[in-house]
């Protein structure tokens, strides 16, 4: 968009602006509030009505990552063979077919060698059983993006930790339900939107249990283990 425009403001939510601001080409930002934007402009245009505004295509898809970035995180090392990987199981009340009940994620406690780092938020931090894995998300996004920036795979449902992850270039799995929204396409097990993501679908609606016991079983290769 930056060689197309003069220059670039970036009407965003408060929330987001500290980590907006690591995205080369955005000449200003703005806070979003009800209203107008008190911004000279010649064009004004939404973010998701970019793809029609630029006639994109699967293979014109501006899939540079990192395009958001964040200093990594301290993370404690155990030993040099562990891998940090967060997890993310519950999206908001509005899509609750996109969520997996963490009792299903078991699996993924008995891997040797793997450190798990919940980035869950909101009501699903509450059914966090004892002993799952170790809290290290914040309800700070640049806080959050730090955390994920500093591991070495995210492994969320269709969330919004799951589009951070992409966007930080941070390998990521991402578990999706078999209706899937439009974004995941259908049938792929990558995303041209990201190019460090994989894509675990149900085969059957529902079927979260499979999907899990692919992951697990792909993490166990991931950590070395037969």
């Amino acid at each position: 968009m930056r060689e197309s425009a003069a220059r670039v403001s970036v009407w965003a939510q408060p929330a987001l602006l500290r980590l907006l601001r690591s995205v080369r080409g955005i000449d200003e930002i703005f806070p979003l509030h009800r209203g107008e934007p008190a911004i000279a402009r010649d064009v004004d245009v939404e973010v998701m009505e970019l793809p029609h505004v630029f006639r994109s295509t699967v293979q014109t898809l501006p899939a540079d990552v990192p395009y958001l970035r964040a200093p990594a995180a301290d993370r404690p090392r155990l030993d040099d063979g562990d891998l940090h990987v967060g997890i993310v199981w519950k999206c908001g009340d509005w899509a609750p077919e996109r969520s997996i009940p963490v009792e299903l994620l078991e699996p993924l406690t008995q891997i040797s060698g793997v450190m798990l780092h919940v980035l869950q938020r909101g009501s699903g931090l509450d059914e966090r059983p004892p002993g799952f894995g170790v809290v290290s998300g914040s309800d700070d996004i640049l806080e959050a993006a730090r955390t994920i920036a500093s591991l070495d795979l995210m492994i969320s449902i269709d969330s919004m930790p799951a589009h951070l992850a992409g966007a930080l270039a941070v390998p990521t799995w991402t578990l999706l339900q078999a209706k899937a929204d439009w974004r995941w396409m259908d049938e792929r097990t990558d995303s041209p939107w990201y190019p460090t993501m994989r894509l675990f679908r149900q085969q059957q609606e529902g079927d979260w249990r499979s999907v899990v016991a692919e992951a697990a079983a792909e993490l166990r290769r991931m950590a070395g283990q037969p």
